[in-house]
């Protein structure tokens, strides 16, 4: 569900790179990429996360769902509201701080940007190039900018989403969003955050509209928005919906129809996700590039955003990887 729209606890010698970087130009190549854990990346694929980063030529590149801890003084627990430092990985993961870093002190690339939450859930990470253009202000929240960004150094702020979700990266001419959307859940109290979740994203995209500057948002935005988004829409469309025996989790309060469908598939989110794309006046520039009618497939497609999980209540079933289920 990843989609391009358009319209820290490092060791000293990553901390140095750094510190060379100086506002100047706009990026050309962005890449977003959701690692469903830093950590598991460090040990399981060192080497080839590591290739790909030293010869992807990137100017930027988003990581999401890091699962890293913010940094906390000695005692503080979950949820307790004492102050963390979101840009620092926890003090207390010794080993996720040490491997972390040195998968990313990777040759073209300054020091990780981080905004990450409490414990070692969601979170997100920013590697922008060493010797390529660097932003003027970056920002951790969907707090729209407002004041023009220093000219002359690189301006961080100091508020962040509490998950560590949001990173924004002001340039010359571009503002660029990256965000790990809430996933939509399968009951009452996870529709009413994701709503919540997207009335801010709108906010954000009309005020940078309405303010003259030019925006491009990335990242795992949690949303499958069309049938050719998705390789089975019918199969996605049927989960977590009123059939019987259909349901997701342990809550089976009624669904209205426009929350019926697997989280990012419903059509509260397909409304929500053509909603953004008018208050920012922006275009879906993956399916723009790809075309529509994924069910044509050709020697380059077809393209969907979703194929579904490799574990769960999916486990198994071929229709995650576009395979026709077998009937029965």
């Amino acid at each position: 569900m990843k989609r391009f729209l358009s319209g820290g606890g490092a060791p000293a010698k990553v901390a140095r790179k750094a510190a060379t970087l100086a506002p100047r130009g706009d990026p050309r190549t962005i890449i977003c990429w959701n690692v469903e854990n830093l950590k598991s990346r460090a040990t399981q694929n060192r080497r080839e996360v590591r290739d790909f980063l030293g010869a992807c030529g990137a100017d930027v590149v988003f990581l999401s769902e890091v699962k890293l801890a913010a940094h906390c003084d000695k005692g503080a627990k979950k949820g307790d509201g004492a102050p963390r430092n979101r840009r620092r990985v926890s003090d207390k993961f010794h080993d996720d701080k040490v491997q972390c870093a040195a998968l990313l002190d990777v040759g073209p690339f300054a020091a990780p940007i981080y905004s990450l939450a409490d414990w070692r859930y969601a979170g997100t990470c920013c590697l922008l190039r060493s010797d390529g253009p660097a932003p003027r202000r970056v920002s951790f929240s969907l707090e729209p900018p407002d004041a023009p960004p220093a000219r002359n150094s690189v301006a961080f702020a100091d508020d962040h989403d509490p998950d560590g979700r949001v990173i924004v990266l002001e340039y010359e001419t571009l503002v660029v969003l990256h965000t790990y959307s809430p996933n939509n859940g399968n009951d009452a109290k996870s529709f009413e955050r994701r709503r919540l979740w997207e009335a801010k994203v709108r906010a954000f995209a009309e005020a940078v509209r309405v303010r003259g500057r030019s925006l491009v948002y990335v990242g795992d935005l949690n949303c499958a928005p069309t049938d050719d988004d998705l390789s089975h829409p019918a199969w996605f469309r049927a989960w977590n919906s009123n059939q019987p025996g259909k349901r997701l989790g342990k809550d089976r309060e009624r669904l209205e129809a426009d929350d019926e469908g697997q989280p990012g598939c419903t059509p509260r989110e397909s409304r929500y996700f053509d909603a953004l794309l008018r208050a920012g006046g922006l275009f879906d520039a993956f399916r723009d590039a790809r075309g529509a009618g994924a069910g044509a497939a050709t020697i380059e497609g077809p393209h969907f955003s979703w194929r579904g999980r490799r574990k769960g209540w999916f486990a198994g079933d071929g229709k995650r990887r576009g395979t026709p289920r077998p009937s029965t």
